[in-house]
């Protein structure tokens, strides 16, 4: 089975990177629901980039997480720090670290670690700070900390700086951050991911051979849809041998009726153990 390769989004992708390559400081906001391909897209596209960039990438948690369970929010800003830290010793920013440091424990821990971070990595260029799940920034007292970094550096005198990149998966709660009279209106470029094509999919069925059974194929479209993740997910499972039912053997299994069979178990059972409405934010 061939492998799993980035389909579509080439015209994306290379918007994404001539934003992240530009000279003068831009908020890039990215929509799309959960499954669509921003996450892939957005590291593809910075690893497209010259060698003497620096992505920092940071995924912000949503406010239950962090009442459930404050230490273990902190503990993932400390993880988060091990891993930013060699990023910035590779780099002629170096220097900066003796500045930067782990704030002690407290109320406002990860509020004066983001404010720090972001003022010091946005204003250096060759320099892209993604912040994946960004909706959740106005649940957890981030979102006026990205408004007055944002408008700091389109008025600071030096243009000279790096970008910021805002990916949300829920669209709803990204577009009403984002309105005209909330704190990030006509502060972010926007681009907006759509789930694949009806073309998008018969390439990539073709490719992998799924179109020589077309009412196979017509059954995965109707239970996956245009979704990327879904669809990987399932070329995932099939590689492994996850999916095969091995109560389907031999001549049972070129039946198509129980081939649709055992592939919609297998949708239910996916669906079992992720319950969230991952993939339906409107």
């Amino acid at each position: 089975m061939k492998e799993w390769r980035f389909y579509g989004r080439e015209e994306e992708l290379e918007d994404v990177r001539n934003y992240m390559k530009t000279h003068v400081f831009i908020a890039l906001a990215v929509f799309g629901g959960r499954g669509y391909g921003k996450t892939r897209l957005l590291k593809k596209a910075a690893a497209k980039l010259p060698e003497d960039y620096t992505t920092i990438y940071m995924e912000l948690p949503d406010a239950t997480d962090i009442d459930k369970d404050s230490s273990k929010y902190e503990r993932n800003v400390r993880e988060f720090y091990k891993e930013f830290r060699p990023e910035f010793e590779k780099t002629r920013f170096g220097h900066l670290l003796e500045d930067f440091g782990v704030p002690e424990n407290g109320d406002g821990f990860f509020e004066n670690w983001f404010h720090l971070i972001l003022n010091r990595v946005v204003k250096k260029p060759k320099t892209v700070f993604i912040i994946d799940e960004a909706q959740n920034a106005e649940n957890i007292s981030l979102i006026y900390h990205l408004k007055q970094t944002i408008d700091k550096r389109k008025h600071a005198d030096d243009q000279n700086a790096g970008t910021l990149v805002l990916a949300g998966s829920h669209q709803q709660k990204m577009h009403k951050m984002m309105a005209t009279d909330r704190p990030l209106g006509y502060r972010c470029e926007h681009l907006h991911l759509s789930p694949f094509t009806s073309q998008d999919l018969l390439r990539i069925g073709a490719e992998h051979g799924w179109l020589d059974r077309p009412q196979r194929f017509l059954t995965m479209y109707a239970a996956l849809g245009g979704v990327p993740r879904l669809w990987e997910d399932f070329h995932t499972n099939c590689s492994s041998g996850k999916f095969k039912d091995p109560k389907l053997t031999g001549d049972d299994y070129t039946d198509d009726v129980k081939w649709q069979e055992s592939f919609m178990q297998w949708r239910i059972d996916q669906l079992r153990q992720k319950p969230e409405t991952q993939y339906l934010n409107p």
